[in-house]
């Protein structure tokens, strides 16, 4: 589904880009025997340890590792069953190794490894090989912690680190093998490109998500893009190229050109797509749901500006709780609480305090942003904001209404404050003057 891209594919053409594809920076370095008699090639900075039977090369950061066993060689045994000896070697201490899904060709037999459970549990694939002509059997395996395995790298690099043996100083690099992704590179690829998608879809729909909304769909894409491939992954690389360009537009016209064709390409892969789908649905329910009215009145209260209206209270109140919080802690019965009490109590506010509550979603999305790529200064910033608000509110009468009411401390001056404090310190400074949305 998610590669049949039309938003993308719409912006590509509309804005005519052409970014280059992402590389990783991980190569190979060569390894050559004390004794000088074979050599071979291992993943770049990864640390090599010599044995009495073999090689075992790992990657300190990651916890990624290779063996290279010279296992007894018995000339009536077979690939496997000298593969199955060693793994009985290893099992004596530690019997939780398995090895599955079993695939044999003449003379050498390939397996995939589980070992452990839950955070300790790890994954990886092993290659045994039985060369009768020099009388030896070698065991090779790849193993990383679950959460960062990824077939197509453990492919890559056992079969570049095997294919690479070579006598004397003669191993030569892998060929097409120059870059193998590294798990936490790969993950902040991940999450860089999921967050311009994200931009690039509130583009699209004119409107920011809540924050419910924003992390279903950022959930669900990061977990389905965790399992793509390289090349898989790449066509991607090209959303954080196009967020700048979005930003640095500075036509309000062409921008509103650009947002129309977008919306347009939008809905018609929301027609085109499984309505029950975990990426489709809450984008759906959002463009119909987002404008919908839950008060009539000069100023109406939608259904976007009440969410984000709860959601900033929600924080704000979490923050007295604890001072270090995030908006991603906020409970969702909470939200709705306040939401209902707001939806009770909104012809009570006065019109400018309904404008500023109309304007809030801006606000909230903008002070969401700052926590989740800010640096520490900005992130301060945010809460700052969120205690401000938190510490406007007093169970005091304002002069349409009662004690008691929520956000009864949202009077014009600190709502007005908090707009413009997001707006000095966050968007105007950082280039965020031309954004889609219009503040």
């Amino acid at each position: 589904m998610w590669k049949k891209h039309y938003l993308l594919g719409a912006l590509i053409v509309l804005l005519a880009l052409s970014l280059p594809g992402y590389a990783s920076a991980v190569g190979w370095a060569k390894y050559v025997t004390v004794d000088g008699s074979f050599s071979f090639h291992y993943p770049q900075g990864w640390t090599v340890t010599e044995t009495e039977s073999g090689f075992m090369i790992h990657e300190p950061d990651t916890f990624e590792q290779l063996w290279m066993v010279v296992l007894p060689y018995q000339d009536h045994w077979t690939a496997e069953e000298h593969a199955q000896f060693f793994l009985s070697v290893i099992q004596e201490d530690n019997p939780e190794m398995q090895a599955t899904a079993w695939a044999y060709a003449k003379d050498s037999v390939f397996f995939e490894l589980l070992y452990g459970n839950g955070q300790d549990r790890a994954e990886g694939m092993g290659l045994v090989l039985k060369d009768s002509q020099f009388e030896q059997a070698l065991w090779f395996h790849y193993l990383t912690p679950s959460d960062a395995y990824i077939a197509e790298r453990a492919e890559t690099i056992l079969e570049g680190f095997v294919n690479s043996l070579a006598t004397g100083a003669t191993s030569m690099p892998p060929e097409g093998r120059t870059a193998v992704s590294e798990p936490l590179d790969r993950m902040e690829r991940i999450d860089r490109n999921a967050d311009a998608f994200l931009f690039i879809l509130e583009f699209a729909l004119g409107t920011p998500l809540s924050l419910w909304e924003e992390t279903m769909v950022l959930t669900e894409l990061k977990g389905a893009w965790t399992d793509y491939s390289d090349a898989e992954l790449a066509p991607y690389d090209d959303y954080p190229g196009i967020v700048e360009a979005i930003m640095y537009l500075a036509d309000q016209t062409e921008l509103a050109e650009l947002q129309e064709v977008l919306a347009s390409s939008l809905w018609e892969w929301i027609e085109e797509s499984d309505s029950d789908d975990p990426i489709v649905n809450p984008i759906h329910v959002h463009m119909l749901k987002a404008d919908r009215r839950l008060v009539d009145g000069v100023i109406p209260l939608t259904e976007r500006a009440a969410t984000a209206y709860a959601e900033f209270l929600a924080y704000a109140e979490l923050l007295e709780q604890e001072a270090s919080a995030t908006p991603d802690m906020i409970e969702r019965n909470v939200v709705e609480e306040i939401k209902d009490q707001l939806i009770q109590a909104w012809t009570q506010f006065g019109e400018e305090e309904q404008e500023q509550i109309a304007a809030l979603p801006a606000v909230w999305t903008t002070l969401r942003r700052v926590m989740r790529h800010g640096d520490s200064s900005d992130q301060d910033f945010a809460r700052n904001t969120g205690r401000q608000a938190a510490s406007k509110k007093e169970p005091a009468a304002s002069d349409g209404g009662s004690a008691g009411e929520p956000m009864s401390w949202i009077a014009h001056q600190n709502m007005l404050w908090s707009n413009q404090q997001t707006f000095n310190h966050y968007m105007w400074c950082r280039g965020y003057y031309a954004t889609p949305f219009g503040y």
